[in-house]
């Protein structure tokens, strides 16, 4: 489910880089997450460590409060799971973008 929601965000964001004025400067899309094992399988991102171990800590922390407090499967998830757990940052380049999202073609 949260995979086919990802997918339709793309396709809008895809869209939105693709005729906004606003975004003409947009180089890539950028975001970190916990949910990076199989969730992004096919859908175009490159994955990246966090460049600093402060950085690392600090989304760990925040993203997993999150899990915890937004799922109800959460606390559960951290106890089976926590090794798994760790923050990634997920990079799509413009035309990656664009190309997969924007022109209507399926990813």
């Amino acid at each position: 489910m949260t995979a086919r929601r990802l997918r339709e965000a793309l396709k809008d964001i895809g869209r939105a880089v693709d005729t906004d004025p606003k975004l003409a400067k947009a180089k890539a899309l950028t975001g970190i997450t916990l949910l990076h094992r199989g969730i992004i399988h096919g859908l175009g991102f490159e994955l990246h460590p966090l460049e600093t171990k402060w950085m690392e800590r600090i989304s760990t922390v925040y993203l997993r409060l999150l899990l915890r407090m937004l799922n109800p499967e959460g606390a559960k998830r951290l106890k089976q799971q926590r090794s798994k757990l760790i923050p990634k940052m997920l990079m799509m380049s413009r035309a990656s973008l664009v190309n997969r999202y924007a022109s209507g073609v399926k990813a």
